[in-house]
Formats: structure tokens, C-alpha cells, sequence
């Protein structure tokens, strides 16, 4: 797939819209989401990105945020280390907190180790059980989360 006819498979965003509007144009925020979206490498490896590009998206609205609350809130790395650990139970807010500050950006992001980026298991009649149908799995402070 050509770079061009990945650009043009970008789909639109519904949530950039709210009660009819639309958001100023990505450009004159300074980012334009079509291209920065077709640069993840990953993106290409996932037969249906629709989910990757709306969480892809997401990310990238909440990064205001995220960079707020870790104003807040420092994880220690033993925090962050934890909060990437699935076996580990989330006990307290904090953690919680920590998750989401130690996430890193779509281009760290991996190809699903089960259905590797198909989205779907291995009979194809139904979305994978690992990634429910995303084709992909976040990083978390360098590591994977399963």
C-alpha cells in the first residue's frame, strides 16, 4: 500500500465534531491528523484500522490532559512499572492514574501478538480475543500491556 492510498483510507473522526460543529481544522492547530495518523508504521500492519486510528485519536486529544494530571501526579517508577503489569490488581486511584500517565504514543504501539494485526481469530468469524478486534496493543512505559 502506497503512502497516498494509505492518506486516503483515513477515515473521519466523529468525535471531532460536537453538536453539529466542527472542530477548527487540524492545520490550524498545528497538526494535521490525516498525515500524522498515515505515519504510524504500524498502522499498515492492521487489516482494519478503524479502531486503531479512533484510539489513535483519542490518545492524541487526551494528551492536554494526561500532561495536566502527571502535573499533579508523579508516579514513582515502581508505580508506573506496576500499573503496566496486567497480573497486578489496580488497588487504588493512584494506579489508576499511573496507567494512564505511563502510556506511550501510537507509534510505540504493537501489532497483536495473537491474530498479528488480522483483527480477528483464527477461524476469522470473530473479533480476536486479545485485542477484541484492534489488531493492536499499547505500550506502557516501554512495556507491553497484555
Amino acid at each position: 500500500m502506497d503512502d497516498e492510498a494509505l492518506v486516503t483510507e483515513v477515515k473521519p473522526d466523529a468525535a471531532d465534531k460536537a453538536d453539529g460543529e466542527s472542530s477548527p481544522p487540524a492545520e490550524s492547530l498545528g497538526f494535521d491528523k490525516v498525515a500524522w495518523l498515515a505515519s504510524l508504521p504500524i498502522r499498515t500492519q492492521i487489516d482494519d484500522p478503524t479502531i486503531f486510528d479512533a484510539d489513535a485519536r483519542l490518545w492524541q486529544r487526551c494528551q492536554p490532559l494526561v500532561r495536566a494530571l502527571a502535573e499533579v501526579y508523579q508516579p514513582t517508577s515502581k508505580e508506573l512499572k506496576r500499573s503496566a503489569e496486567p497480573q497486578y490488581s489496580m488497588p487504588t486511584f493512584k494506579h489508576y492514574l499511573a496507567g494512564l500517565i505511563g502510556m506511550t504514543d501510537p507509534s510505540h504501539w504493537e501489532i497483536c501478538p495473537r491474530c498479528q494485526g488480522t483483527c480477528l481469530t483464527p477461524d476469522h468469524k470473530n473479533p480476536c480475543l486479545s485485542c477484541e478486534g484492534a489488531g493492536y496493543v499499547p505500550r506502557h512505559d516501554g512495556r507491553r500491556l497484555a
